[in-house]
C-alpha cells in the first residue's frame, strides 16, 4: 500500500465514522478523490509514512485514531499519542475476550448484579453503560458489541435526553460495530452469563 492508498483508506474509514449515510463496506472503500488532489495535498507525506511504518496493520493504525476521536485530522495521526493510541487499541484488539470480561465485571458491579439495568435510562439521564464508557471504565469495542448482541442505541435515541454527548456515542457505536464482525459472540455471551452469576 503506497501513500495514495492509505490517503483512500483515511478518507473512507473518515467518512464511515462521520456520517450515517456512509459505510465502508457498503461502499467498498470507494471515496471521490483522484491522484492529482492527492499530490497538491501539503501532508501527502504524512500518508507516505504511515504505509512505510505501518505495512498491513495500516487499517488498525487508522480506527485506532478515529475511535478515540472520531472528527480527527489528519495532523492528529502524526504524534507520539497517535502511536500510544494505536498500541492500546492492538493490546484489547489482540486480548479481546480478557478487556470484554474486565469490562463485563465492572457493569454488572455498578448494576448490583442487575445486567437488565446497565442499559435503564432513569428520567432520561445516562444509563450505567453510557456513564462508565464516558468514564473511560469500559472500551468502545464493549459497547459495540453489546449494540451488535441487544441493539440498545434506538432505546437510547428516545430516552436520554441530551442531545450532545450521546448522540456523539451512538454514532460511534453504530459505526464501530463494523470492525467487529469476526468476533466469537457465543463465547462473549457466556462471559456475560458468568459475569452476571458470579
Amino acid at each position: 500500500m503506497d501513500g495514495f492508498e492509505v490517503y483512500k483508506t483515511y478518507l473512507a474509514l473518515k467518512l464511515h465514522f462521520t456520517r450515517e449515510d456512509y459505510n465502508i463496506e457498503q461502499y467498498n472503500g470507494k471515496t471521490r478523490t483522484s491522484y492529482d488532489s492527492f499530490n497538491k495535498r501539503n501532508d501527502r507525506f504524512f500518508f507516505h509514512r504511515v504505509a512505510k511504518k505501518y505495512k498491513s496493520d495500516i487499517l488498525d493504525f487508522l480506527v485506532s485514531g478515529f475511535v478515540d476521536n472520531s472528527s480527527v485530522w489528519v495532523g492528529d495521526l502524526n504524534t507520539s499519542t497517535s502511536e500510544q493510541k494505536y498500541l492500546q487499541y492492538v493490546k484489547r484488539r489482540d486480548g479481546f475476550s480478557y478487556y470484554f470480561k474486565l469490562d463485563m465485571s465492572h457493569l454488572i458491579k455498578k448494576a448490583n448484579g442487575d445486567f437488565n439495568k446497565i442499559f435503564k435510562c432513569h428520567k432520561g439521564q445516562h444509563p450505567i453503560l453510557l456513564k462508565s464508557y464516558l468514564a473511560k471504565k469500559i472500551g468502545l469495542d464493549t459497547l459495540s458489541v453489546l449494540q451488535i448482541m441487544f441493539g440498545y442505541c434506538k432505546k437510547f435515541d428516545k430516552e436520554i435526553e441530551e442531545k450532545i454527548v450521546w448522540p456523539k456515542v451512538s454514532l460511534l457505536a453504530r459505526k464501530y460495530t463494523t470492525f467487529l464482525k469476526n468476533k466469537d459472540y457465543d463465547k462473549l455471551k457466556e462471559i456475560i452469563k458468568q459475569c452476571v452469576v458470579s
